[in-house]
């Protein structure tokens, strides 16, 4: 397989980034809860015994994965955060 540019690999985290937008758009539509986990793909990369297990192919680079579900809790009530982040527009 060649190496892939550098375009090629920001390309496809871009379009798996898309992808998942509208699978989790969708989710929350069905109100289904939902969240990105990018370290999964690092994991199920790493191990060739998991990727055998959930039959992926060699062929196929797993990027991210979504969790699906209903959260515990459904307060959607802003919440007071611990850490704030300042941020300077231009």
């Amino acid at each position: 397989m060649p190496k892939e540019s550098p375009l090629d690999l920001i390309t496809k985290y871009v379009n798996t980034g898309c992808v998942l937008e509208n699978m989790m758009i969708a989710a929350t539509d069905q109100k289904v809860d939902s969240v990105l986990i990018w370290g999964t793909a690092v994991a199920v990369s790493a191990d060739s015994d998991l990727r055998k297990t959930l039959e992926i192919p060699d062929e196929f680079k797993p990027m991210a994965s979504v969790a699906l579900g209903y959260a515990a809790n459904h307060d959607q009530s802003e919440k007071d955060l611990k850490v704030k982040i300042a941020m300077n527009r231009i």
